[in-house]
């Protein structure tokens, strides 16, 4: 009976191990996710969020836009493991992009010529985006 005792004990500690390394390892994937910059709407009640996701040493970081209600904080866990798209840009340069609203439904995202970009949604939480290049030199 006191082996009994001694293995229940024993599977306890290891799962609770086991589930608090979850945890730790949501809250590191978490980090990986900074924020950049916010750019309120004319109205007030959206923002574009520009945020890192920080890839480590052997990739290069990711910038990426998303829109989001103004009251909203921004949270690293909204992107860890999200069944949702949160974003609707990504791009490995932090400058060679920028990001304007028109009005409450338009964006304009303006990618120096030769950018490449990951993704690029031309509609995302009804708004519209339009995407134009531009030269630095």
């Amino acid at each position: 009976m006191r082996k009994r005792k001694d293995a229940i004990l024993i599977l306890c500690i290891i799962l609770s191990m086991l589930l608090s390394g979850c945890q730790i390892e949501s809250l590191i994937e978490s980090r990986r996710y900074e924020l950049v910059e916010e750019i309120p709407s004319p109205e007030g009640d959206l923002k574009v969020v520009s945020y890192v996701c920080k890839n480590g040493a052997t990739s290069l970081n990711c910038y990426r836009l998303s829109i989001q209600d103004a009251d909203k904080e921004f949270d690293g866990m909204d992107y860890v493991n999200a069944k949702e798209d949160t974003d609707f840009f990504a791009c490995d340069y932090p400058d060679a992009y920028t990001v304007e609203w028109i009005d409450n439904k338009t964006l304009l995202v303006s990618i120096e010529k030769g950018t490449e970009t990951h993704y690029q949604k031309e509609v995302f939480r009804n708004v519209e985006i339009i995407y134009a290049d531009y030269d630095l030199r």
